[in-house]
């Protein structure tokens, strides 16, 4: 008959080094500099030029939905201002 051992919770396993890591082997020196940190790049940038592509096509929609209400509503404007002259100028 086999035993199974079961890692205990807390015990150092798997999940145990995620929550508590390990101390490294070698302690550091007060006067040891750690190495300048590498400036790294993103591996893809087309993701962010796609994201302003579209957030810049729906700033454009939008500008043309607005343009063409207001164009409307400017329309029905001059014609009831129109509609409005010719009543006028019938009562006269």
């Amino acid at each position: 008959m086999r035993f199974v051992h079961k890692p205990r919770p807390y015990s150092g396993g798997p999940l145990g080094s995620i929550i508590w890591p390990r101390r490294s082997a070698q302690p550091r020196r007060l006067n040891q500099r750690r190495p300048a940190p590498q400036p790294s790049q993103p591996s893809t940038q087309w993701g962010g030029r796609g994201v302003t592509g579209l957030a810049l096509l729906g700033v454009l929609i939008t500008a043309l939905i607005l343009g063409s209400a207001l164009n409307n509503q400017l329309g029905r404007e001059a014609q009831f201002a129109s509609v409005g002259d010719a009543v006028a100028n019938l009562r006269r």
